[in-house]
Parts: C-alpha cells; sequence; structure tokens
C-alpha cells in the first residue's frame, strides 16, 4: 500500500512547478478565484487520471505472467512523500470557498472556518501555508 502512496506523490510531485504557478499567480491577484479553481482542479484531475492508469496497469502486470509483457518504468520519487496529502489538503480548503464570507467574519469567527472561509482567507492560506512548503 505505501508504494502505491508513492506512485500517487511521484505523479503529484512531477506537476509541482504548475501547481506553485497556479498558487503563486492567484495569491499575486493575476489570476480570479474562477481561473485558480479552474486550473488547480483540471491539473489535480489530471493527476488523479495519470495515477489511476498507472495504478490499473501495475495490476494487470501483476497477473500477467507471460514474458512478453510490457514493463513499466517508474521511477519513485521518495522526495515526494505526502505530497499528495498537500494537494488534497488544499483541495478540501478550496471546497470551503463560500462567496458570502468575508475575511472579517473568519477572523472574528474563527469557527466559521471550519464550514466556509473567504477569498482573501483563501489566498493567506495558500501563501503562509502551501507556498512556503514548496519553498523549504
Amino acid at each position: 500500500m505505501s508504494y502505491l502512496f508513492l506512485i500517487d506523490d511521484t505523479i503529484f510531485w512531477e506537476s509541482r512547478e504548475e501547481y506553485i504557478q497556479i498558487l503563486e499567480l492567484f495569491v499575486s491577484k493575476k489570476i480570479t478565484l474562477d481561473q485558480f479553481l479552474s486550473q488547480f482542479y483540471r491539473l489535480r484531475g489530471l493527476n488523479l487520471r495519470s495515477s489511476k492508469m498507472l495504478k490499473n496497469k501495475l495490476e494487470e502486470q501483476a497477473f500477467v505472467v507471460s514474458p512478453k509483457s510490457t514493463e513499466i518504468n517508474l521511477q519513485v520519487n521518495f522526495k515526494s512523500e505526502g505530497f499528495t496529502k498537500i494537494i488534497s489538503f488544499l483541495y478540501s480548503l478550496t471546497d470551503l470557498y463560500d462567496p458570502d464570507v468575508t475575511l472579517e467574519m473568519n477572523f472574528d469567527e474563527p469557527e466559521l472556518r471550519l464550514y466556509g472561509i473567504s477569498e482573501e482567507y483563501l489566498r493567506l492560506m495558500i501563501e503562509s501555508n502551501f507556498l512556503t512548503i514548496f519553498y523549504s
């Protein structure tokens, strides 16, 4: 199972520069929230599909004993360990966006953050938590 998680991490890690670019553009207000969400969800979806396809190929190979079977060349990158969790957490955070919530509400009523966050709060979280992780 841990090898399968590393496959996910490696695939997502290979797109890390694209994730960083999307996050930076959003934080610097060079793209709108809608553009950010569209680009982020598209990239995440591509990574999920690639991971599923690779896992299916590995599963097929595991049950094929034919010497003519094709090998899958996958170099697992151990630096990528846990990267999928970061992207999943970011995905969960974007799901909390609520256009009716303001930044003031997020600071005045911290418990509200469990149910909804403002666009500004999302930017702050990305800048302070995610971009610092990517640059460390």
